[in-house]
């Protein structure tokens, strides 16, 4: 008796198990190829058109943002008014000499990003 029952467990499970592949293939093979939209109603349509547009708006036009980085540089005397301020691209250097005097005169006070902040101590 229990054979058969050892017997019957078996057959159950590769029933189980041949039925767990054939669903697995079938949802496979329904799965691939392009998808029809005959079976959306005008509105859905309409939609779906209107999003494969926009999207193909955006992929003709890639947005590439260069930023050039500018440092900003300000000097304060010692009593806290502005005496010069320039601003240097990227691997430029400062050529006017009374700026270049003023700057070598100052200490540094704060560096935050692309802004520094000196101030001239007298």
């Amino acid at each position: 008796m229990k054979g058969v029952l050892e017997h019957q467990k078996m057959w159950s499970l590769v029933v189980a198990i041949a039925l767990a592949v054939l669903i697995t293939v079938f949802a496979a093979f329904n799965s691939f190829g392009e998808t029809s939209n005959d079976d959306l109603n005008d509105e859905e349509r309409v939609e779906m058109e209107i999003l494969e547009r926009a999207y193909a708006d955006v992929q003709e036009e890639p947005i590439i943002v260069v930023a050039e980085e500018i440092q900003k540089i300000k000097i304060f005397d010692a009593q806290n008014k502005l005496v010069a301020e320039t601003a240097l691209a990227k691997g430029d250097v400062i050529e006017e000499e009374s700026l270049k005097v003023l700057l070598n005169k100052a200490d540094l006070l704060v560096k935050s990003g692309s802004i520094a902040i000196y101030r001239i101590a007298e």
